[in-house]
């Protein structure tokens, strides 16, 4: 964080010249205000806080704690109250308390709350006061809490734990939480969470080998208070990005759980050869049987995931119709010849002879040595598949990075020949690499696609 001051129209001014009361009677034209002071400027802040500004809507109070001494002090609180701020609606409050009156909370469309992670000593709200807050927060629109709510007071019995009801807030759009997962489940435990609110969690976690756990821990202590969980019909895994994440989707509604590593451990996939968390993300996935997906996505590296993963995480549900996967952030020449052979998986034992039988879409973004080897890979795949009872594919979307570059002719042998005998519509986009290393980019070549039915 830069030096304090107090953003003003894109500029940045020095907290000081709140003394100067010309300075402070032109601030009342404004309608956006940036205040960053120091933890000695808080009074200061006070008193130009406790004077009418009549047009303000939108106010972000970010106090600068810049050594441990500060650190270890409680936050200042800022006192807020709806006669002197008329018509602010939305207030971001990091390393710092306020109290607001009721009339200025029922204003609210927009909070945000938060510490940053690395100052774990610093003193956080009580939640019980901030419950009592958010259920007179009756036009809210977007709420996020960032490792910022003390849980000390709770009970231990997830069974007896304070609930908010956020259907009463007909407005909400968005929740947003981020702590250590354990303390993300019991604030989510806290909410019943309308089926029409999209809610992002975002666990802390040091190493690999907690990825797994984290996973398993950020849902509600009762599914039935967050609904997406019983009715979405998509499921998206993607370890392509800083964060992995593991989203539940039905419309625009959804559900995200990220895994965010601390400041000392960045969650990269450069520093994780293993790629150990998709993994572990991949073996989640089956623990939502019970959830009516049609789509399954998939993003991360396809290889480190054993063939027994991918087919639990697959086999369970029974009405799939889609799945896509994309390796990536490096493409591995064998991706899909890992991930091919799990489609033609027996499962008789669950009355069926070959898992996801309904799967009418398949997407696929991968590496191939040629063009001979991918086409005997996705024909015996599907062959396989259609012979044991699965029916034929409606679309097959392929996007290949052969490890030789292919003339226009190579393509549309293998979209004629797709397209005859394995779906009804073919979407192909051929790339060829261009430099070397870490710096290799790809460009497309080929992009074909047959007119059939979509």
């Amino acid at each position: 964080m830069g030096a304090s001051g107090i953003s003003v129209d894109g500029r940045k001014v020095d907290v000081e010249s709140l003394r100067d009361r010309e300075f402070r009677s032109s601030l009342r034209e404004f309608n956006a205000l940036a205040v960053l002071p120091k933890y000695e400027e808080a009074p200061l802040i006070q008193s130009f806080l406790d004077v009418s500004l009549p047009v303000l809507e939108h106010l972000s109070l970010d106090t600068e704690l810049t050594d441990a001494q500060e650190r270890s002090r409680d936050p200042p609180t800022f006192k807020l109250i709806a006669r002197n701020l008329p018509m602010l609606q939305s207030l971001v409050v990091r390393h710092s308390f306020v109290r607001m009156d009721l009339p200025l909370v029922l204003n609210l469309r927009r909070l945000h709350l938060w510490h940053n992670y690395d100052m774990g000593n610093l003193r956080r709200l009580p939640i019980i006061p901030f419950l009592e807050m958010l259920r007179n927060c009756s036009l809210l629109e977007e709420l996020w809490v960032g490792n910022y709510l003390d849980l000390s007071a709770l009970p231990c019995d997830p069974g007896r734990l304070p609930v908010v009801s956020l259907a009463t807030l007909t407005d909400l759009q968005s929740v947003t939480l981020e702590d250590e997962p354990a303390i993300v489940s019991t604030i989510l435990s806290c909410f019943i969470v309308p089926a029409h609110v999209s809610v992002e969690v975002t666990g802390h976690i040091s190493t690999d080998s907690e990825a797994d756990p984290a996973l398993r821990t950020m849902f509600p202590h009762d599914w039935n208070k967050l609904p997406l969980l019983h009715h979405a019909t998509t499921i998206k895994v993607n370890d392509s990005q800083s964060q992995p994440c593991l989203t539940f989707q039905k419309g625009d509604v959804t559900f995200e759980i990220l895994l965010k590593g601390e400041s000392r451990y960045p969650f990269h996939w450069i520093n994780r050869p293993l790629r150990s968390v998709f993994s572990s993300m991949i073996s989640s996935v089956g623990l939502f049987r019970a959830i009516p997906v049609k789509t399954l996505r998939f993003a991360g590296n396809v290889t480190a995931v054993p063939q027994a993963h991918w087919i639990a995480a697959i086999a369970p549900f029974l009405d799939l119709e889609e799945i896509s996967v994309d390796d990536v952030p490096e493409l591995s020449m064998t991706s899909l010849s890992v991930f091919l052979p799990v489609l033609t998986h027996w499962a008789a034992s669950q009355q069926r002879l070959v898992i996801c039988p309904k799967l009418r879409r398949f997407a696929c973004r991968g590496a191939v040595y040629d063009r001979q080897s991918i086409q005997e890979a996705i024909f015996g795949c599907f062959k396989q598949r259609v012979q044991r009872g699965a029916r034929t594919l409606d679309k097959l979307h392929l996007q290949l990075f052969p490890h030789r570059a292919w003339t226009a002719a190579e393509a549309a042998s293998l979209r004629q020949a797709l397209e005859h005998h394995i779906a009804k519509t073919v979407v192909l986009e051929v790339y060829d690499r261009v430099g070397g290393g870490r710096s290799r980019e790809y460009i497309p070549t080929s992009f074909v696609q047959h007119p059939g039915r979509d």
